[in-house]
Parts: structure tokens; C-alpha cells; sequence
């Protein structure tokens, strides 16, 4: 897998962590393999990404497995977690009355758009109808 070098900036959607971090049966090893291009470029995410992957872990109160969840987002080569301020929070308003999109999506989006991301990778088929960035799936990289 391999993104080409004029994307410089790239936005991931949380299921891409997701599916490294709980090595998932089918996306696992191709999200480790984007993660791995990754660190070699400007990254965002949203902070939606810890509201998002650590739901499953406090409920199963597994302390060892938050620090390891959140070492790996925090110490991340490139990345840059950006917080939804009152414009990305306006811009995903926008996308979500143009494309009926859930308010976490949205954000992701928008995240990207307002970080100037010359693409926005997922695995949410759904998110391709938006215009305003390059939307990619895992399946558009193999």
C-alpha cells in the first residue's frame, strides 16, 4: 500500500486506529501498513479519536490497555490531534445538513478540511458523497 508523495497531509478517520490497535481480522494488517506511511507525514486526527476508541476499554476497566492506547496516540511520529474548535464545529453543522452524516463523522471531516488535509482516509463507504475533500477507503489503497 502506498499513498502517493504529493500527499503531504493526510486525515485518518478513528477506525484506522481502531483496527491497528485491536489487529482486526480483515483491515488490521492494511491499517498498520497506513499507519506506517503515516509517520512519515503531516497527520490529523480529531480529538474525537479518544471519546471514540476508549469507550470499550473503560468499560471493560482495563487501565493497562488505556496507558497502552494512549502512548501509542500521543507518542504517534506526525501526528497532530486537533481539538473541535467553534469553526470545525460550524463546518461539520454545514456537512451534516449537506449529507445527513452523523455529528462524529462530521467532526472527523471537518477536523480535516479546517487542518487543510489534501485527503481524508476511512472505511466508511458512506463518507465518499463528500465533496468538499479527497475521500479515500482502506479498499481504494490496495
Amino acid at each position: 500500500m502506498k499513498l502517493p508523495t504529493s500527499v503531504r497531509r493526510i486525515a485518518l478517520d478513528v477506525n484506522i486506529f481502531i483496527y491497528h490497535l485491536r489487529g482486526h481480522p480483515k483491515f488490521g494488517n492494511i491499517a498498520t501498513s497506513l499507519l506506517d506511511e503515516c509517520k512519515r507525514r503531516k497527520t490529523v486526527v480529531s480529538t474525537l479519536v479518544f471519546a471514540e476508541i476508549f469507550v470499550s476499554i473503560f468499560e471493560q476497566q482495563d487501565a493497562a490497555l488505556e496507558k497502552q492506547y494512549r502512548e501509542f496516540l500521543e507518542k504517534f511520529p506526525n501526528l497532530s490531534i486537533v481539538p473541535a474548535n467553534k469553526n470545525i464545529c460550524f463546518s461539520a453543522a454545514q456537512l451534516r445538513a449537506a449529507y445527513r452524516l452523523k455529528t462524529p463523522d462530521a467532526i472527523h471531516l471537518a477536523t480535516a478540511i479546517d487542518s487543510d488535509c489534501a485527503v481524508f482516509i476511512t472505511n466508511d463507504d458512506n463518507l465518499k458523497k463528500v465533496q468538499e475533500i479527497k475521500v479515500l477507503t482502506l479498499a481504494d489503497l490496495t
